[in-house]
């Protein structure tokens, strides 16, 4: 090798040395970067030929290829719902325009947050892509952005009264009738239950507990009149009534509504409202075991009471579970699931390209993206209200750039011994 190339290898040392300290340096200002994936450098030889008998002569170093490490970064908490964190494989999918480019971007950085329109995007305004919910409780196969909760959750007229209650059936319990015009009075015992209508509109009704028989019991529900249309207020107005039937055991046997009554009309509600009052699981009338509401002789007492319908709410929270199934939640109780977000893998991620502000492109090396749920086809999961920090290593990095900087060093020595061998060189002829 001549002095001159000795001269050259040194500068390609000089050379990729140098933008090998600058990948470094680039890590390390990022090592605070959600999301952020680090980089190392690959270098290779320069073989300028080969002489017989010698072998083959090397004529430097060049900086071969910038690898993308796509290592786990820990995760941390986060104060925010939308922040999304990835543990395992995947990419967060987004769709905007970045860099005068339009489609889909992809990034593991998390955090999000709702825009004006009620969209979940990055900082730089790009939606988040995933799987809209269906009103049956599936999920739609069609990526899209997903939207974030209404402020306002619409209330649900209540269908449904399920009660759970012993009726005592001791010897000193006397046989009434009911009296509508004088409920307490003609009843052994009662509970209240609020039910709303269409619009969200509360309402108590009382449902009263007469003996029949010594095992048969008469159930009246009784609602004030103002709550029904064209009722009388302060008047007690009957919403519903039925029988219940025990076994000489006590268990529910028979559950007989009383249809005579019609649907129910609260003021300015929605007409014909049904409302079903269940007391358990009876025997003869449902071919159940018997369970639920009993008549026992014990005291009177309610062991469970719920109904179906739920008043206007406002909203509260989202939430994220680890499959992305997206929540939100409101002050009447209400979960809402809205979408499920999408995460894409890549056959080999190592060859995305990287295009700023933490996101990539899809490439020819990278291969398509592969879209769907996560934690699922070997996609990682969600972690909701937390964040991946950078997968940057400082010590590792402080190795490196000492490594880099000591190669840096030998390379200028290099260069320095080549030209005082030129220098030698010229003084022979002097």
């Amino acid at each position: 090798m001549s002095l001159a190339n000795t001269l050259y290898a040194g500068l390609s040392g000089l050379s990729a040395t140098s933008r090998s300290i600058a990948v470094t340096s680039d890590n390390i200002a990022n090592v605070n970067t959600v999301g952020f994936r680090g980089s190392r450098s690959a270098f290779e030889d320069l073989l300028s030929r080969s002489i017989v008998g010698v072998g083959d002569l090397g004529s430097g170093v060049r900086l071969a290829k910038i690898e993308k490490l796509f290592t786990q970064g820990n995760i941390i908490g986060s104060a925010r719902s939308t922040d999304l964190a990835i543990n395992g494989r995947g990419f967060f999918v987004l769709n905007g325009t970045h860099n005068g480019q339009t489609g889909n971007f992809f990034s593991r950085a998390g955090m999000f947050s709702a825009d004006a329109d009620g969209f979940l995007t990055n900082s730089d305004g790009m939606r988040v892509q995933g799987f809209a919910a269906r009103t049956d409780g599936t999920t739609s196969s069609t990526l899209s952005d997903i939207q974030v909760a209404e402020p306002i959750s619409a209330p649900q007229a209540t269908g449904n009264v399920d009660l759970r209650l012993n009726l005592n059936a001791s010897n000193d319990t006397a046989v009434q009738t009911f009296d509508i015009t004088d409920p307490a009075g003609t009843s052994t015992f009662s509970n209240t239950v609020i039910v709303h209508d269409s619009l969200g509109g509360e309402h108590q009704v009382t449902v009263y507990y007469s003996r029949s028989g010594p095992h048969d019991w008469e159930w009246n529900a009784v609602v004030d009149g103002s709550s029904l249309a064209g009722g009388t207020p302060d008047t007690p107005t009957l919403l519903a009534r039925g029988t219940l039937g025990f076994t000489t055991n006590g268990q529910l046997d028979t559950e007989v509504r009383d249809t005579s009554l019609g649907p129910i009309n609260f003021v300015n509600a929605t007409a014909d409202q049904q409302i079903e009052f269940d007391f358990g699981d009876s025997i003869t009338t449902e071919g159940g075991e018997g369970e639920g509401t009993t008549a026992f002789a014990e005291e009177f007492s309610v062991s469970s009471l719920s109904q179906d319908g739920f008043r206007t709410g406002e909203f509260v929270d989202l939430e994220v579970d680890r499959d992305g199934v997206v929540v939100a939640s409101y002050t009447n109780g209400e979960r809402i699931t809205l979408a499920r977000v999408a995460l894409a893998d890549f056959r080999s991620p190592e060859g995305l390209a990287r295009e700023g502000n933490t996101l990539f492109r899809e490439t020819r090396e990278s291969g398509d993206a592969f879209i769907g749920f996560a934690n699922s086809g070997g996609r990682g999961e969600i972690a909701g209200g937390a964040l991946e920090q950078s997968n940057v290593d400082l010590s590792t990095e402080f190795v490196r750039l000492i490594n880099d900087q000591r190669a840096f060093q030998a390379a200028t020595r290099t260069i320095t011994t080549a030209d005082e061998l030129m220098a030698e060189t010229i003084n022979i002829k002097r």
